[in-house]
């Protein structure tokens, strides 16, 4: 016969195991504002990758993926990246970073899959840092991106300024109550051509991969992200330093009252940045694409030995 209180500890055992993942998981879905996010707001031109040699693709890629439009949280500054700017569970935006009340805003498996989780964070154990690396901001239609900084544990920040730059322009500015065009215009990621001379004097030279690119865009008071998903859209050479150029245009965020678009109030460039941790340095296949992000496996796998 089964003893009363044993029913009731498994009852606690099963309500506490609930309570637990839940808080663990919890994403707090922000205040949609009626319009859905359309990829075509970001996209890849059909010459828009070229290195040496040159590879073009076969036609102009839009985002693999969306999330908004959405209202809150308005402050999405708060939510970029501290030191180390690795990748970890909790830091920044796309890494499922949460508020006051203890819940994300993005999901940290948003734009991937809970087996590409990776185990990044030595303060941690196990696959549990989604691999997000805030790359800079900018905060208006056009310019340069203020660059963001990595920095290894016990180590010196390494600004991606170093390897990186990303610019905006726009081409079209029709903008008013009629709204012919809106606001579009094309941006482009460069590599230093030195990249890879710059991070083995830095003690650098590893070995490192691509798999996805985001634009975290607000204008006005909504915002959205729009996710390059570079496993489904086909494979690149990632051997070579390669200049990547697109299009962008504001449509998704129009005016309410003249149906104008709206101007950028914050762009922030993510990419994520899949580490093997069993992975040899081998010189002369050094992995290296336009986010230039072989520093920061090197520096992830120093901090982890």
């Amino acid at each position: 016969m089964t003893k009363p209180y044993s029913k009731l500890i498994g009852a606690l055992m099963i309500a506490l195991f609930a309570t637990t993942a839940s808080a663990k998981d919890t994403v707090q879905d922000p205040q949609p504002t009626g319009t859905s996010c359309t990829k075509d707001t970001f996209a890849i031109t059909a010459a828009g990758l070229s290195g040496t040699p040159q590879q073009t693709l076969p036609g102009a890629i839009q985002a693999t993926s969306c999330i908004g439009i959405y209202a809150t949280p308005n402050n999405l500054g708060t939510y970029n990246v501290e030191a180390p700017n690795l990748g970890y569970l909790g830091n920044g935006l796309l890494n499922g970073e949460k508020n006051s009340a203890g819940v994300a805003i993005v999901s940290p498996t948003q734009f991937i899959t809970s087996s590409q989780l990776q185990d990044l964070n030595p303060n941690t154990n196990g696959a549990i840092d989604p691999g997000w690396v805030q790359l800079g901001t900018l905060a208006s239609n056009s310019g340069t991106m203020t660059t963001m900084s990595v920095t290894p544990t016990g180590g010196t920040a390494f600004n991606l300024s170093n390897v990186l730059s990303y610019t905006q322009t726009v081409t079209n500015s029709t903008n008013g109550g009629g709204l012919t065009g809106g606001i579009a215009g094309t941006w482009t990621l460069t590599v230093n051509p030195n990249i890879v001379n710059i991070l083995h004097e830095k003690g650098l030279f590893q070995r490192s991969s691509f798999d996805q690119l985001a634009f975290e865009l607000k204008a006005g008071s909504n915002w959205a992200v729009y996710d390059f998903d570079f496993t489904k859209i086909g494979g690149f050479d990632l051997t070579k330093p390669y200049t990547i150029s697109g299009t962008f245009n504001l449509n998704d965020f129009r005016n309410p009252t003249n149906n104008a678009d709206q101007n950028i109030s914050l762009l922030s460039v993510w990419a994520r940045d899949p580490v093997n941790v069993n992975e040899v340095p081998e010189p002369g296949t050094l992995a290296v694409f336009g986010a230039g992000l072989l520093s920061l496996a090197a520096l992830r796998r120093r901090q982890r030995k």
